[in-house]
C-alpha cells in the first residue's frame, strides 16, 4: 500500500492509496468544498470568532499547535460566516 498526502490549502489534505500489486488507487480530501472555501477553514474561523478573537490571535494558536497558518482570506470569511448566522436566526424567529 502506497500512501500520499498532499497539502491543498491551509489544514486541507488530499489523501491518496494505492495498492502495490493491482494499481488500485482510492482519493480522498479531508475536508468538504463550501462555496466560500473549505469547510474546515469556515469552522476554523467560525471557532475563532466564537470565542472573540481575531486573524492575529489565530496565528498565534496555529503556531503554538504546529499547525499551518490560518486561512488567507480569514475576515473575508466574515461575511460567508454572518450571512449564514442571519439566515439561521431568521428561520428560527
Amino acid at each position: 500500500m502506497l500512501l500520499k498526502i498532499k497539502v491543498v490549502a491551509e489544514v486541507v489534505s488530499s489523501i491518496s492509496a494505492t495498492c502495490k500489486y493491482c494499481g488500485s488507487s482510492h482519493g480522498s480530501m479531508t475536508s468538504n468544498s463550501v462555496p466560500a472555501g473549505y469547510e474546515v477553514n469556515l469552522r476554523f474561523v467560525y471557532g475563532m470568532r466564537c470565542i472573540g478573537i481575531g486573524k492575529s490571535a489565530a496565528q498565534t494558536f496555529c503556531a503554538l499547535m504546529n499547525l499551518p497558518p490560518p486561512p488567507a482570506k480569514f475576515e473575508r470569511l466574515y461575511t460567508p460566516i454572518f450571512n449564514a448566522l442571519e439566515t439561521a436566526s431568521s428561520r428560527s424567529m
